[in-house]
């Protein structure tokens, strides 16, 4: 029997949380462990365009990709998956969990509104990209307040990224006695 997907974490929050750099720490710290896993962006699933009708974030396209992806990982020895993206329904929570073939952890990034805007700002390519990020920031924060989807929620202000690893290691419980 091809080895599974065993466990998941997805590190969800509003453009500006940390989402993808944290992803990326946190995969470093697992791989140094010996956790067998592998780090994905969403948003790099869905980067063709155009988007297809009605789809306008190309959910469908991730999904799909997701799955795919994922039963490579898995097929390669990869049994755990960090995601940095954004689910902001049960619905998204139901094609994710579908695509992965379980249901993974939710871990929501936070920061406050003004500070969000700030490191969007500041890696924006341009201004018509800064402009949409800093109106979405506040927007998708509510969305997210509203959906309350997330396992756990951590803050990611004026925290060394080390340290929101470290938050995160000891929720999900992947790391064997830790101290």
């Amino acid at each position: 029997m091809p080895p599974s997907l065993r466990r998941a974490v997805l590190l969800n929050g509003s453009v500006g949380s940390g989402k993808t750099s944290t992803a990326s720490a946190l995969g470093t710290a697992l791989a140094a462990a010996g956790v067998p896993g592998a780090v994905v962006d969403l948003d790099h699933l869905a980067s063709g365009w155009p988007a297809p009708p009605g789809d306008p974030f190309r959910l469908a396209v991730t999904w799909e990709n997701l799955a795919a992806v994922a039963a490579v990982y898995a097929r390669h020895g990869m049994t755990s998956l960090v995601l940095a993206g954004v689910v902001e329904t049960k619905t998204q929570r139901d094609h994710l969990t579908e695509a992965l073939g379980l249901r993974p952890t939710l871990i929501r990034l936070t920061a406050p509104v003004a500070v969000l805007q700030e490191r969007v700002s500041a890696r924006s390519a341009t201004d018509a990209e800064r402009d949409w990020h800093v109106a979405r920031a506040p927007e998708l924060a509510a969305t997210l307040d509203r959906a309350a989807l997330d396992d756990h929620v951590v803050s990611t202000d004026g925290r060394p990224r080390e340290a929101v690893v470290e938050e995160i290691l000891a929720l999900l419980g992947w790391v064997p006695d830790r101290s």
